[in-house]
């Protein structure tokens, strides 16, 4: 693990993320990736370079609106998003690449501005679209 992967685990433990860890990234293609399903996720072994993982859904509203992919594997790894969705507005269904080894990766989700009159958001109005930014 490296200094930085273990300072941001310390800090999002200590408010409140819960943290799912010691995950494997056997494969490398969208269809067959390794699905983030909590907020915090640290991988600790990768099938080589480009292993991958696949971020929730923002279209059926699984998605948390921050996630952290912690890369403690020997290798880089890249992250897709649910199929047909994005990634810092770059083609449907591309992949955030190169999270280096001892590296990590923060997703915010980024939805349009539309609110229903009780003031919730309307179903189908998100963008679908991920902002990303490797964490050195």
């Amino acid at each position: 693990m490296s200094v930085a992967n273990d300072a941001l685990l310390v800090a999002l433990g200590q408010n409140g993320f819960p943290v799912l860890d010691d995950l494997s990234a056997p494969n490398t293609t969208q269809n067959t990736a390794t699905r983030l399903t909590g907020q915090v996720s640290r991988f600790i072994t990768s099938a080589g370079a480009n292993a991958a993982a696949v971020l929730p859904s923002l279209v059926s509203l699984e998605a948390q609106s921050i996630v952290f992919m912690i890369n403690d594997t020997p290798n880089s790894m890249q992250v897709f998003p649910a199929t047909g969705e994005t990634i810092n507005a770059l083609a449907a269904n591309a992949a955030f690449t190169a999270i280096p080894a001892g590296q990590s990766a923060v997703f915010i989700k980024v939805q349009a501005a539309s609110v229903g009159k009780g003031g919730g958001i309307i179903p189908g109005s998100f963008a679908n679209n991920w902002r990303a930014a490797i964490i050195p």
